[in-house]
């Protein structure tokens, strides 16, 4: 395995340190000690406290959400609502063992009155994820292959959920390790949400 280099020893650190003590609680000074380097050394890789931030979650939210809107699978399914959702929960399954990603949405909800944790949940979650889902919905309603619903209303309740059940795996991690009970919950909230939106015959 290749030996990280110093940039992303940063963001390793940083990471660890924004989920155990929160973003704001957390020195540059701090990231440095537990990288081992001079505080001065991270200027020369990240402007700030925030961009480091928004580093972090850009490449986690790239494997996350929107790595799962890119998965060609996915895509080749947007004419089979329900093999695409059924995708899709395939593909979320996969990350709710990510530890990255864990550590991520602890801080964002640590953080969540931050102005700087605000403003990249927003963009990431409202502006960038939820306007892909609901441009899919709507191409789906215009083709005819789901009820005509509202595509904002359709985009909420459907990652809405998805977003809870992350939650309670994020609560439930700290006591199992078997997450079998969340496998089955995305299930349900996928056989649940088709059974609201297909088109009867």
């Amino acid at each position: 395995m290749a030996q990280k280099n110093t940039k992303d020893l940063i963001l390793d650190a940083a990471l660890d340190l924004f989920s155990e003590k929160g973003f704001a609680a957390t020195s540059i000074r701090e990231i440095a000690e537990k990288v081992g380097i001079r505080k001065s050394s991270i200027y020369n890789h990240f402007k700030s406290k925030e961009d480091i931030f928004e580093t972090l979650f850009s490449i986690l939210g790239a494997k996350t959400i929107k790595g799962i809107f890119e998965n060609k699978e996915l895509q080749e399914k947007i004419n089979h609502p329900y093999d695409f959702l059924k995708i899709f929960a395939k593909l979320v399954k996969k990350f709710v063992d990510n530890l990255e990603e864990e550590k991520l949405l602890k801080v964002m909800l640590m953080e969540h009155n931050s102005e700087v944790v605000r403003r990249m949940m927003k963009e990431k979650f409202l502006e960038e994820d939820r306007e892909i889902l609901i441009k899919i919905f709507k191409e789906m309603i215009e083709k005819g292959l789901i009820k005509p619903y509202d595509p904002l209303t359709l985009a909420n309740e459907f990652i809405g959920t998805l977003i809870f059940i992350r939650i309670q795996h994020l609560l439930l991690s700290y006591e199992t390790d078997d997450f079998s009970v969340i496998y089955n919950l995305i299930d349900r909230h996928i056989e649940f949400f088709w059974n609201a939106i297909k088109v009867e015959d």
